[in-house]
């Protein structure tokens, strides 16, 4: 998920922007027009005290319509400097026709923000979208409610959490075709699985390197190789990057220090799920496999597929969820792809409609329906790690965002 600062005059106002949809969301009055005129506002003393612009309205997003607006941009920091024929999008348009830098939108983005449903609430998790107007991840509440958007940055590879500091961090490709992980361009030619550790300063990621499964950390716009494998499965969960080479050994590497630990078995791994020691997947032969790659232990069980962690100490399955060694405790009925699990629920997605198994139930339920296709759901950032707040130079006229 990216923010984007706002254009700004002076470098006293600072405008860290929110998704234009939820500046649409919290203004009063917000339009797209064009600037027809533009003059000084007199002051007693005769100089100049900010610009007064006649605005042909296109379109009326939010408040009257009109056809045309007298708006005013007081000589402050924040003072909002447009030229006569601009293209703008305007939001958080005061009572008193008053605006500033942190009220200009790009107006073709604040027109495809406005076909999107208003966020509200408090986030809980993030669903990456594909088709979407102006968004590739969608801010989700507790009861499936949008509450807030990302700006698009191209093609979501993966998502993971952060170990610690409540962020989320994304690898994408971008329209030229670079892989980027957070804003640092990586020499991959895709991404498996993404996550960051020391407060989000330091992000992961595994991608393919021609025939090779590389590891690599990205820090302060460094990339470093960490490993390099010829690997048949590789993801990232938690603290711990999880390898299976050759199908029957398999290493997890600690990404916060620590030892590294290897265990070879009888059986090939077709797929994994790490969780701490634990690796589960798929055996060659079908069968569902749990290993303790600190004890060497194997436990298999009935010819399940893939299985996802959905806490420390139950597995999902294809139509059933099992205790760690692999004892059934419930059959559950699903609908569509299963796009990730949080908090001991799962969920899965139809197009997009997004379904959710809650802890301890047999069947999924209608959960959301989002503005594009659902390809992943992971935890969202904590509020702290948004940092989407609206500043002003005005103290008395900040008004608070989600994203």
């Amino acid at each position: 998920m990216a923010f984007v600062v706002a254009p700004a005059t002076a470098s006293a106002c600072s405008c860290i922007a929110a998704h234009p949809a939820t500046k649409l969301a919290q203004s009063d009055r917000a339009l797209v027009g064009v600037v027809e005129s533009r003059a000084p506002i007199a002051a007693p003393s005769g100089i100049s005290a900010g610009w007064e612009y006649v605005v042909r309205v296109e379109r009326t997003l939010k408040g009257a319509a009109a056809d045309r607006v007298t708006l005013r941009s007081g000589m402050t920091s924040c003072q909002l400097t447009l030229e006569v024929g601009q293209r703008v999008g305007l939001t958080h348009v005061g009572a008193d026709q008053e605006i500033h830098s942190c009220s200009y939108v790009d107006p073709d983005e604040l027109l495809a923000a406005s076909a999107l449903p208003a966020p509200s609430g408090t986030p809980e998790l993030t669903a990456v979208v594909e088709g979407a107007p102006g968004t590739d991840t969608v801010l989700l509440g507790a009861r499936g409610q949008v509450a807030g958007y990302g700006f698009p940055r191209g093609e979501v590879l993966a998502q993971g959490r952060c170990t610690s500091g409540g962020g989320v961090t994304e690898a994408v490709r971008d329209a030229d075709g670079k892989i980027l992980v957070g804003s640092t361009e990586v020499p991959v030619r895709d991404v498996l699985a993404v996550g960051c550790t020391e407060n989000g300063r330091r992000q992961w990621a595994i991608g393919r390197s021609g025939a090779d499964t590389v590891l690599l950390t990205v820090r302060n716009g460094q990339v470093e190789e960490r490993m390099r494998r010829r690997a048949d499965a590789a993801t990232i969960a938690g603290s711990r990057a999880y390898f299976v080479h050759g199908g029957d050994l398999v290493r997890i590497v600690p990404l916060t220090g620590g030892k590294l630990r290897a265990a070879r078995i009888e059986g090939k791994f077709a797929s994994i799920a790490g969780n701490g020691d634990r690796v589960a997947g798929h055996l060659r032969d079908g069968r569902s496999a749990v290993l303790n790659v600190r004890t060497g232990k194997l436990v298999t069980g009935p010819k399940e597929g893939r299985l996802t962690w959905l806490d420390d100490n139950r597995l999902l399955g294809s139509g059933a969820v099992y205790d760690a060694r692999l004892r059934k405790l419930r059959d559950v009925t699903t609908r569509g792809t299963l796009v990730g699990a949080v908090a001991g629920a799962a969920f899965f997605a139809d197009g997009e409609v997004l379904y959710r198994l809650a802890p301890g139930a047999r069947r999924a339920v209608r959960f959301a329906e989002l503005p594009g296709r659902v390809t992943s759901v992971d935890a969202a950032p904590t509020s702290r790690a948004l940092k989407s707040a609206w500043h002003s130079c005005d103290e008395s006229a900040k008004t608070p965002l989600t994203t």
